[in-house]
């Protein structure tokens, strides 16, 4: 019993600390871009990232990272009660934690006007208002917490089964990519190694071309090279 309690209480007070950090990384509500369509004027603001917790029985799984542009009905924005930017916070703290389970599924990324439409409205019944008129999605992923990004101050060896990532930029490199395999006294390394940018351009065009006149979803350079499962 006592530690069903501590484990709740655990997983609370992850949650609130990803809540925090998302509280940290949301700016403040700028003024935006102030457009009028249709006799309504509308602001607009980019999100900075943020991240949510994806917490389940067994602890911390990975997290919701993204950032947004938000599209405001300017007058409603002028009668909010609350800070915009709370009620975007609470809106995807709440929509995200909701959607993690989904979004940690190869098959979850499936209908994301629909899960913009319901960030949307989690924000406008937190408003009281129909202030939120339209939610961008900039940038969305999620990471698995065996996907190691960060090490500053850490030593020592990363937990069993995590994959450690590190990104090197300077001088005219345009993109060098390696495969470490690291064991005691060797190491394996299959690397990649960019010349010229427009290979990347290249890639992007032929992506273009492959995705014009197909459905709107979520689609991978996989699914591009016919490499999908």
């Amino acid at each position: 019993m006592i530690g069903q309690v501590f484990f709740a209480l655990w997983i609370a007070a992850i949650t609130l600390g990803g809540v925090y950090f998302g509280q940290q990384m949301v700016p403040e509500a700028s003024a935006g871009e102030n457009v009028a369509q249709d006799n309504v004027r509308y602001n607009s603001f980019k999100t900075d990232l943020f991240a949510i917790p994806y917490v389940n029985e067994t602890g911390i799984v990975g997290y919701v990272t993204g950032r947004f542009t938000v599209k405001t009905v300017a007058s409603e924005e002028a009668a909010l009660q609350i800070p915009l930017n709370t009620v975007i916070l609470d809106a995807l703290s709440r929509h995200f934690y909701a959607e993690a389970d989904n979004l940690a599924q190869p098959t979850g990324w499936g209908n994301l006007s629909e899960s913009m439409a319901g960030l949307r409205e989690i924000a406008n019944r937190t408003a009281g208002r129909d202030v939120v008129a339209e939610v961008l999605i900039e940038q969305l992923d999620f990471f698995d917490k065996n996907s190691v990004r960060v090490r500053d101050g850490h030593t020592g060896a990363r937990e069993t089964g995590s994959i450690g990532f590190a990104t090197l930029r300077g001088g005219s490199g345009v993109g060098d990519h390696s495969v470490i395999l690291a064991g005691p006294g060797e190491r394996v390394t299959l690397s990649h190694h960019a010349e010229d940018r427009m290979i990347f351009a290249r890639g992007a065009v032929k992506a273009a071309l492959w995705a014009r006149g197909r459905a709107p979803g979520l689609y991978s350079m996989h699914d591009v090279l016919g490499l999908a499962r």
